[in-house]
């Protein structure tokens, strides 16, 4: 997350800029109010938003205090909670890693949406450098057709809390 704030405080002179630029303003029921949260209706989903906000406060505090006393030059007052948010969310809904060695973020693959279909995803396989994601099961796509990630097998209230939208009819409900 403080390596994304940190390109992105570089502007154009980041190497990163012409993807960054691009990145939406994350939505998450996190930074809801606590009115629109109530409106919610659903006592442990305002529960899970609400301490997550508190958890996000804390790695903030944390991180940007800690590197702040480390490298006072570089972390500074430009290191915005909001930027922190900005970076993090981003980070949580378009980062891939749950089956790499690391997490990365992957311009234009993370720019797919979510449907409940079957994907997987890979990276270097056979020493080639590249990142594959690729349909794993029956899914078919003719010419003009939308072409869809899976963020897995989550109900509704994972994916309104992490992603910011629910489902219709979800099949993980």
């Amino acid at each position: 997350t403080v390596y994304i704030m940190f390109e992105l405080l570089k502007g154009e002179l980041s190497f990163y800029y012409p993807y960054l630029s691009i990145l939406p303003v994350p939505n998450s029921i996190v930074l809801w109010t606590d009115n629109e949260l109530d409106s919610l209706q659903d006592s442990n989903l305002i529960f899970r938003a609400k301490n997550q906000r508190v958890v996000l406060r804390n790695a903030y505090q944390k991180s940007i205090y800690t590197l702040q006393q480390r490298y006072p030059t570089v972390i500074d007052s430009r290191y915005t909670y909001q930027l922190f948010l900005f970076s993090w969310f981003n980070i949580q809904a378009r980062a891939f890693g749950k089956r790499l060695e690391w997490t990365a973020m992957v311009p234009f693959a993370d720019c797919l949406n979510h449907s409940n279909i079957q994907t997987k995803y890979d990276y270097n396989l056979n020493q080639n450098n590249l990142f594959r994601l690729y349909s794993s099961g029956s899914n078919c796509y003719r010419k003009g057709d939308e072409v869809f990630n899976s963020y897995g097998r989550r109900p509704n209230d994972n994916l309104l809390l992490d992603y910011g939208f629910s489902i219709l009819d979800n099949m993980w409900e």
